[in-house]
């Protein structure tokens, strides 16, 4: 998710030891399409920079996300898949849509930084929407559900007797530290500036 209202700076999960693994896939999907869509660091988007406002440093970022860190009794979080989704939007062409309460440590630490930014507009975090892109691109519906068809035919992706989504052999992904990222200009031009680890 980009930069909106002046603002810099996301806060992203990244995917820990799965790190490898996804970023071959979004690159691999990158290169099936035409033209090539753009290729990103894997993340799911804790905060966006909507909520952050314009006028906060990264100074003050970097402040509030730690002092959240130290306030939860979170050391990890597990980011449990739930299925894979066509979204109309660039950012959410395709996904990996996030099991949003059962992911342990995931809801609770979105609420948190978002009442510790000062956005009291939905305090349960029901508007949240947590997800894993895999492709960022303006394409046709149609080209973003064949996509998936794909997926699920090569074998990147399988549905589970559970019926969430394993992609890339991976279920979930764990993660036990927030990235601060700039993300200004294009995705490819995306920076994590600062990480700040979860200490529970």
């Amino acid at each position: 998710m980009g930069a909106t209202a002046g603002s810099d700076y996301n806060l992203w999960l990244g995917v820990g030891s799965a790190e490898a693994a996804l970023s071959n896939l979004i690159n691999a999907l990158s290169r099936q399409t035409s033209p090539p869509t753009v290729t990103f660091a894997p993340h799911a988007t804790l905060l966006s920079s909507s909520i952050i406002g314009p006028s906060a440093s990264l100074d003050d970022i970097k402040r509030t996300v730690s002092q959240v860190a130290e306030d939860l009794p979170i050391e990890q979080v597990t980011c449990k898949f739930d299925e894979l989704e066509a979204g109309e939007q660039f950012f959410q062409c395709v996904y990996i849509k996030l099991q949003k309460r059962e992911s342990k440590g995931l809801l609770e630490l979105h609420t948190a930084l978002r009442k510790a930014f000062g956005d009291t507009s939905d305090p349960e975090g029901e508007s949240y929407v947590p997800h894993l892109s895999l492709v960022y691109g303006d394409i046709p519906m149609t080209n973003r559900e064949k996509i998936i068809e794909n997926m699920y035919g090569s074998n990147q992706a399988s549905i589970l007797q559970d019926g969430h989504v394993q992609v890339a052999g991976l279920v979930q992904v764990e993660v036990s530290e927030v990235q601060i990222v700039r993300t200004v200009y294009n995705a490819d031009e995306w920076k994590i500036v600062a990480t700040v680890p979860l200490k529970g």
